[in-house]
C-alpha cells in the first residue's frame, strides 16, 4: 500500500462542506519521506493499492495510465485518487 501526495499538501485538511466531504493528507498515513519522480513511478507500480494526494503525484499516475483523469476526485481543488490494483 503506497500513500504518496505533493510535499507543500501534508500535515493539510481539506472540507468540501457541500458535498460532506473532508480529505485529511495526514503525516501519520502519508509520512515524511521526499523521493524523486523516477522513485515514485517506481513504487506506484510495486504498490497493490494506491492513495493518490496533489497535482503533481495525481498526474503522474494518470500519465502511467493508472488512474483515469475521471476518477479523480477533486476536494477543494485538490486531486485525489486511489487505485487498487487485481
Amino acid at each position: 500500500m503506497l500513500f504518496a501526495a505533493d510535499e507543500e499538501l501534508v500535515g493539510k485538511a481539506f472540507y468540501d462542506e457541500d458535498r460532506k466531504i473532508a480529505l485529511l493528507v495526514s503525516e501519520k498515513l502519508y509520512g515524511d519521506k521526499l523521493v524523486e519522480e523516477a522513485d515514485l513511478v517506481k513504487l506506484m507500480y510495486e504498490a497493490s493499492v494506491l492513495v493518490l494526494t496533489g497535482k503533481k503525484t495525481v498526474e503522474i499516475a494518470v500519465k502511467l495510465g493508472l488512474v483515469h483523469p475521471e476518477a479523480v476526485l477533486y476536494v477543494k481543488n485538490v486531486p485525489h485518487a486511489h487505485v487498487y490494483k487485481m
